[in-house]
């Protein structure tokens, strides 16, 4: 456990990676009215980037927003340049906002209704959701709007949008439980959504670094976005004009909306895309350029362009797909190789330069220009030509194979997904007869005697011998790396013919040959079909891994409740899904860890929300729950965990309860996926963590985590500048432990610096040469000015817990044992009163960078007096390799917090809110819910996974996330029993004895129990 939590405080400081902020704000008044509002801060900003103002110094925050303005902020925000012609009765050309309102309705955005635009109406709160769906492509999901007390007032039109933003974090209810979709939205409430769906907006040319923690919008041309990650959607918009727009080594984590670029280009440079690049400029004249170690899962064309592939060294795109809407007048031409194109609209004028692998025609298509299409797939009743000439493929059209199991439609981009077969070892494929015989010897006997003779000529015995054979040095279907063994006779069966066909040529030929890449594993159907002597099919379900995989395992336990070959577990352009299929109703628990896999689950656990075994308590990843209804049993469900692969081992965890039977799972169900199948999707970069000097002032170390660096990949001096002094010589370190910060750190060798300027020292790197050690080579990022710490090692603080059996010391700096001359880890530590000392106490810590936190226990309570505290640290060597001093004494004043006493439980937009005494304070880390339940009526519900956090303004207070998705379940049944008048309570009862990661105080102390309290709306 102790090792757990040192690397999760690591992980914890690699979260705070140094960034820049990279909007250039346009010079604002101050606003008057927004001083102290609530949605102060995030009106300034909009402010600043040009999308809103205010009139005559003061913003109205409170007011109601009309339809008008609402447009006038999506058009700043977007830069529109189409504009419709003005066919609303009410709305005149000459007024200030006619020209936004045009440009929406020329985008789609804004329609109205009646024939009017009703500009100076009060926008609604469901009217606005919609227009931002819109604006913002945002999918429509699968959130209920009848969580909401008032859902039937949600009008059809609008609830699936409404469910979007919802789902998106950028709108919530009230706390009442009510959405109120008629409510006018006030303009403090418009700017807070905005703010809440786009992280940031670049509105100035130059050249951009930075990781955006969400959407970013570029509404301007002639902009660099360079060495960048972005967790969410990139949207290029219609303000970058006819301009050009570049990205370069770029990873982002959801979809590129392009709706703006000329026809000199978009670029995209070494950019991986996990999700779909959505091509829609209204006049189709556009080029997008893929190049380099491009990936995109998915290329939507929804208006002309121009796609160029160059010098490829990746995949590219793995397949395009040609929207029914584009129009005759909007030319599409393809430039290079592509993989797949599927063509939808019957009228697309497309031009090919270069060469297709397979063209899917959904309609009748013609290509024109110099093309070479490998392969032909017509929808029945299209035609397919080229120069209006039948296609002449190098590949006949190969029938589609039916998949003997269920398949509900998986998601938009989503070509190359393949499931982990649940059962390694089982190569049978589906069969048309009865399950075939043990197969015959095929050697003579060790002892002489006579040779059997050949097995009968049947379809069972010929499966057999098929079964027995095709996977080649394949393990199981469910594992597939090396090519197939796909043989067209048998020794046996003098006359028959066997033919294959497959389902994807590309990564499984007709001959065997297999085609693995990165990102993502695939799913293949292959079918062998008889012929000659005896007629027959057979179809197998293979997975293809993808490059630098081993293997998946799964545990002897597969509960009843799955289906055969369920539960799976596949890789998507890094992310792990999960495909599960079950044969009776029950409720399905999952645990998803990708960090701490090497801990076992149990039962328990897993119900709970964690991992760990006999009363450990691990944090995972995720804590899936889903109940399946008898309606939606022996059919395939298929989710994105959003748990990317680390380049360690990852393991998903199943429990299976049926309360109307009293059952739940005997055992755990697991499927681990192996260290060495994370190398090729490994996308993350080495955080930089901190950078400290030692006191001779002639060494600086950069520490990084989350990466192992690349001791070839040595910066150069002049990637580095100091503010101060000079750099001389730059080194490497990396002992290959990717998430251990003390392991991997770079060391600059610096002279030139006064000892009055050590607490003023600033460093930046521009460089691109310092990488990690996976399979992508991800590079570091960039950073600028950033501080660089000298260390005074000193205890600062002690607070004793309410009951005094607890006291916590914070020591700052920190040290790692690995790092000090005589590997000595844990230093002796003293606890006195009033002089005396204290013996018989345990205790353990948590450390990083940053400092070292102790937590001292006792059996008994300590004695009232003044506490002090000594820490023997002789033997300790800190982060910037200079000796600790022999001891650090505590001096000051302990603090003791106050006993905790009964919550109150309040309802708070959907989260419920309990409150301690005053005095009470909790620990910095979000905590397990594990032993928290509510109940409403005479129903009970266990919470799980890591839903609580503590308030960041109140430390008495901790805040239960009943919106995490997969506690909704909750958070109905709690609005309803509120609405239904039943009474709502909650209590709390520690499930693992003295555990230390149970929500405890900030002395370390646990919450002691409480039984149930009501919980109030408020």
């Amino acid at each position: 456990m102790l090792q757990l939590f040192r690397r999760m405080l690591s992980l914890a400081v690699a979260a705070a990676v140094l960034t820049v902020t990279i909007t250039v704000p346009v010079s604002a008044a101050a606003l008057q009215d927004i001083q102290g509002h609530w949605a102060g801060s995030a009106i300034e900003q909009w402010q600043q980037y040009g999308v809103i103002n205010g009139h005559d110094g003061k913003f109205r925050p409170n007011n109601a927003l009309t339809r008008a303005e609402f447009a006038v902020m999506l058009d700043n925000i977007m830069k529109y340049e189409e504009t419709a012609t003005n066919t609303f009765s009410d709305l005149e050309t000459a007024k200030w906002y006619a020209p936004s309102i045009l440009k929406l309705n020329a985008a789609g955005i804004l329609k109205g209704t009646g024939g009017k635009a009703l500009p100076t109406q009060h926008i609604t709160r469901q009217e606005a959701a919609v227009m931002l769906t819109n604006t913002f492509q945002l999918e429509h999901n699968n959130v209920r709007t009848n969580a909401f007390t008032d859902q039937i007032e949600i009008a059809e039109w609008a609830k699936a949008s409404v469910s979007s933003l919802v789902s998106s974090g950028a709108l919530s209810g009230f706390p009442d439980g009510t959405f109120r979709p008629r409510a006018e939205l006030t303009r403090a409430e418009a700017v807070t959504i905005i703010n809440k769906l786009i992280q940031e907006l670049i509105s100035k040319p130059g050249d951009y670094s930075q990781h955006i923690t969400g959407n970013l919008v570029v509404n301007t041309p002639d902009v660099l976005l360079k060495n960048m990650k972005i967790d969410g959607d990139l949207y290029v918009a219609q303000g970058v004009g006819s301009g050009e727009i570049t990205l370069d080594d770029v990873e982002i984590s959801g979809s590129v909306y392009v709706y703006g670029g000329g026809e000199h280009s978009v670029i995209l440079n070494n950019v991986g895309v996990r999700e779909a690049l959505v091509v829609n400029k209204y006049d189709g004249k556009i080029r997008v350029l893929i190049a380099g170690s491009t990936s995109v899962a998915a290329v939507k064309l929804e208006s002309g362009a121009r796609l160029v592939t160059k010098d490829l060294t990746s995949s590219g795109i793995e397949n395009v797909e040609i929207s029914a809407d584009v129009s005759a007048n909007q030319k599409i031409v393809f430039d290079g190789n592509f993989n797949i194109v599927v063509n939808h609209s019957s009228q697309a004028d497309i031009t090919v330069n270069g060469t297709i692998k397979e063209l899917v025609a959904k309609t009748s298509t013609n290509l024109n220009g110099n093309p070479e299409v490998e392969k032909l797939t017509v929808e029945q009743g299209a035609t397919a030509t080229i120069n209006n000439r039948p296609i002449q493929s190098s590949n006949s059209n190969v029938p589609a194979v039916n998949n003997s199991e269920p398949v509900i439609s998986t998601p938009p981009g989503n070509t190359s997904g393949v499931p982990v077969t649940s059962a390694p070892g089982n190569t049978n494929g589906s069969t048309p007869t009865n399950p075939p015989p043990s197969s015959q010897p095929d050697t003579p006997p060790a002892n002489g005697g006579s040779v059997p003779a050949p097995p009968a000529l049947t379809v069972d015995n010929v499966f057999a011998a098929i079964k027995q054979g095709y996977l080649g040095t394949n393990t199981d279907r469910g594992n597939v790396f090396s090519n197939l063994n796909l043989m067209t006779s048998l020794a046996d069966y003098e006359g028959l013919i066997i033919t294959w066909q497959t389902s994807n040529p590309l990564v499984v030929s007709e001959t065997g040959t297999i085609n693995r890449i990165n990102w993502n594993d695939q799913f293949v159907t292959l079918k062998a079909v008889l012929s000659g002597s005896l007629t027959g099919e057979i179809t197998f379900d293979l997975t293809v891994r993808a490059l630098s995989t081993s293997s998946v395992e799964m545990t002897d336990f597969i509960d009843p409740y799955f289906s055969p070959d369920y539960p799976q577990a596949y890789v998507k352009n890094g992310d792990i899904w999960i495909r599960y299929m079950l044969n009776e109703p029950a409720e399905l628990y999952m645990v998803v860890n990708a960090y701490s896999s090497h801990f076992e689950s149990s039962v328990d656990s897993v119900l709970r929300g964690h991992t760990g075994k006999d009363g450990d308590v691990v944090f995972v990843s995720d804590w899936p729950y889903f109940k399946v209804e008898a309606s939606e049993t022996n059919k395939v469900h298929e989710f994105n965990t959003g748990v990317p692969l680390l380049d360690m081992k990852s393991r998903i965890d199943f429990v299976v309860r049926d309360a109307s039977k009293n059952y739940t799972s005997s055992s755990v169900t697991s499927i681990a996926i192996n260290k060495e199948v994370t190398g090729a999707y490994d996308t993350s970069t080495p955080y930089f963590e901190k950078a400290v000097i030692n006191k001779a002032l002639d060494s600086i170390y950069l520490y990084y985590s989350s990466e192992a660096l690349d001791l070839t990949s040595v910066p150069s001096v002049s990637d580095y500048s100091l503010n101060v002094g000079e750099i001389n010589k730059v080194t490497i370190h990396s002992d290959g432990e990717d998430w251990f910060s003390h392991s991997n750190y770079v060391i600059l060798s610096v002279s030139g610096i006064p000892e009055e300027e050590k607490d003023n020292l600033s460093l930046s790197y521009t460089g691109t040469a310092l990488q990690d050690t996976g399979d992508v080579k991800n590079r570091a990022p960039v950073f600028t000015a950033a501080p660089v710490y000298s260390i005074e090692e000193q205890i600062t603080s002690v607070t004793v817990s309410s009951d005094r059996k607890t006291v916590r010391a914070e020591v700052n700096y920190g040290w790692f044992p690995g790092l000090t001359s005589t590997g000595v880890d844990d230093p002796t530590i003293s606890v006195s009163v009033d002089g005396l000392d204290i013996i018989d106490s345990s205790y353990y810590y948590f450390y990083g960078i940053d400092g070292v936190s102790f937590t001292i226990t006792y059996e008994t309570p300590l004695p009232a007096g003044s506490i002090g505290i000594k820490l023997n640290t002789s033997d300790m060597v800190n982060w910037a390799m200079d000796p600790y001093p022999a001891e650090l004494t505590f001096v000051n004043e302990a603090r003791q917090i106050a006993e905790p006493g009964i919550p109150s439980a309040t309802l708070d937009n959907g989260d419920i809110i309990l409150t301690f005494a005053e005095g009470y304070e909790f620990n910095t880390y979000d905590g397990l819910a594990a032993g928290l339940t509510i109940k409403v009526g005479d129903a009970e519900y266990h919470l799980r996974g890591s839903v609580v956090q503590k308030a960041a303004s109140n430390l008495n207070t901790l805040r239960i996330d009943l919106n995490d998705k997969y506690t909704l379940h909750v958070k109905d049944a709690v609005l309803r029993g509120i609405q239904e008048g039943q009474a709502v309570q909650i209590k709390y009862t520690k499930l693992y004895g003295n555990n230390k990661f149970q929500l405890a105080d900030s002395a370390g102390a646990l919450l002691p129990d409480f039984d149930y309290v009501n919980v109030t709306a408020n």
